[in-house]
């Protein structure tokens, strides 16, 4: 067959489609052998190790969305202290996190957010990628929304890189809303801010 730019261009994003999809994929399947706690300082490192090899999955795909600098073990050990990490078990292991707490990153200064204040804010949710596709991520969500709930929070926001579909839609198949957009140093794309009210469900 003979080559042409066009066809390669397509064939080169299909294949970072698909690895994109492979280090964030669908987590709409349920997961209910999964324990979704608040971490504690025994979690410090396999949480981080969930990050690090996600930030290494997602740039072996060619998205930079996490580097050397952020986030780093000190920043997972800092969530810990202040109790807003909470992990993901099954069979032991810490499977995924996410971080939760009312800080907005002063870029969201300068979105034209919808939903009502308090807004609990999502950061650096992340699933490992040798189980990725059985509904951790959004189990992860599920527990951020409903601690939302009954902390009185109005809405639930965050950010995701443009240049990860995968965690887009993840958050767009839960019912949340694009208010805007951000950016943040070393990171060549923007991020889509996402908001939903906490009474809606997806």
């Amino acid at each position: 067959a003979s080559w042409s730019p066009v066809g390669a261009l397509a064939a080169r994003a299909r294949a970072l489609r698909e690895a994109v999809d492979a280090a964030w994929p669908d987590d709409a399947v349920p997961a209910p052998d999964l324990e979704v706690r608040r971490a504690d300082a025994t979690d410090v490192d396999a949480a981080f190790g969930v990050i690090a090899r996600c930030r290494d999955a997602l740039a072996a795909a060619g998205v930079p969305q996490w580097d050397a600098v952020y986030p780093t073990r000190a920043d997972v050990a800092a969530d810990v202290a202040a109790g807003t990490l909470f992990v993901a078990r099954r069979a032991g292991r810490v499977v995924g996190a996410v971080a939760a707490d009312g800080r907005q990153d002063a870029a969201y200064a300068d979105v034209p957010w919808r939903g009502a204040e308090p807004a609990l804010v999502v950061h650096r949710l992340v699933v490992d990628p040798d189980v990725q596709g059985g509904g951790i991520g959004s189990a992860l969500m599920a527990h951020v929304e409903a601690l939302a709930a009954r902390h009185g929070y109005a809405s639930v926001r965050l950010d995701a890189y443009t240049g990860n579909p995968g965690s887009a839609a993840l958050y767009r198949r839960r019912g949340y809303h694009e208010a805007g957009q951000v950016r943040f140093p070393r990171r060549p794309l923007p991020f889509h801010c996402f908001e939903r009210d906490v009474a809606r469900r997806p």
